[in-house]
């Protein structure tokens, strides 16, 4: 068995139901092998997109050839596949990820600045959300003020608020969250941390800080309960 970080199975599993849900294709006949290839892609665009040294994005040649072994074609960008589902998935995977880390192991963040547009210190603010703003706590959405509802924009804000802000994106990141916990609570799998690299530093606890930056490594390991560690061909039963 090899490495099996959770974002993968999140990535491969998200992509899957966004292709039936905007190309009407069937997720039990899409490789797992394809969708992470397509994952890693948009990932290594994004990040050549953001380097001055790496002279920007390099083509699209990689996913013109993954999309055309689904029957999708991108030879024009009206037709690009990427213009319809990249803004949905970029969101989706990384709530997801931090959804189930959250749920499974309920870190927390402490709250030190306020920084102008900052979204995710506007959602920890203790002035808002109380004492331990920075806690995973759901029961807090069983009473929430007008202040907290102008302050809670996981999805952006007008005129740029993410397309799947509507009854799609809360929806399948609750559908997601919810079927890996049942499969990673009281089963033969687990979910570990894994720090024995700079990227994967800190000690695993309530007071742990969840990392943002995409290019931090897979700290989050799906592993067995005898030790073996999923492989990737594994990932979705």
């Amino acid at each position: 068995m090899g490495n099996s970080p959770l974002e993968h199975a999140v990535q491969i599993v998200s992509l899957k139901l966004i292709f039936k849900e905007f190309f009407k294709l069937d997720p039990f006949g899409l490789s797992d092998k394809t969708m992470l290839e397509i994952a890693q892609e948009i990932n290594h665009q994004w990040i050549a997109s953001k380097s001055e040294a790496s002279g920007g994005i390099v083509g699209n040649g990689k996913f013109k050839e993954l999309f055309e072994s689904l029957g999708l074609h991108s030879d024009s960008a009206k037709e690009n596949p990427l213009n319809t589902f990249l803004p949905v998935y970029e969101t989706l995977w990384r709530v997801v990820t931090h959804c189930i880390i959250e749920l499974m192991h309920m870190p927390s963040k402490d709250e030190t600045e306020l920084v102008a547009a900052d979204i995710e210190a506007c959602q920890r603010l203790q002035s808002i959300w109380g004492d331990e703003s920075h806690r995973y706590q759901p029961a807090r959405w069983d009473s929430v003020t007008a202040t907290m509802e102008k302050a809670y924009m996981p999805f952006g804000g007008s005129p740029y608020k993410c397309p799947a802000s509507g009854s799609f994106g809360p929806h399948l990141i609750g559908i997601l969250v919810a079927a890996f916990a049942s499969k990673l609570r009281g089963s033969e799998w687990r979910l570990e941390f894994q720090d024995e690299s700079d990227l994967c530093s800190g000690v695993l606890d309530d007071e742990m800080e969840l990392g943002t930056d995409r290019a931090e490594g897979p700290c989050w390991i799906i592993k067995h309960k005898d030790g073996g560690i999923l492989d990737d061909e594994e990932l979705v039963d």
